[in-house]
């Protein structure tokens, strides 16, 4: 089953290439190292970042 993305955002990348590496510095607000994916593939380079949902109970929200 593939789920639409509810918020996709495009966001500025500075990319450095060094000798056997690239670098990329992004932008990617409330996404931790461990929700990134970054692809290379017929020539075509791609990050993604994901923010985990959160969900919250009934009582949680009327405790605030």
């Amino acid at each position: 089953m593939l789920l639409s993305p509810v918020n996709v955002k495009a966001e500025r990348v500075d990319i450095y290439e060094a000798e056997n590496e690239l670098i990329l510095l992004v932008d990617m607000p409330d996404v931790s190292t461990h929700h990134v994916e970054i692809d290379l593939k017929d020539d075509l380079l791609s990050s993604v970042g994901r923010v985990p949902a959160v969900m919250e109970t009934c009582e949680e929200v009327l405790r605030k």
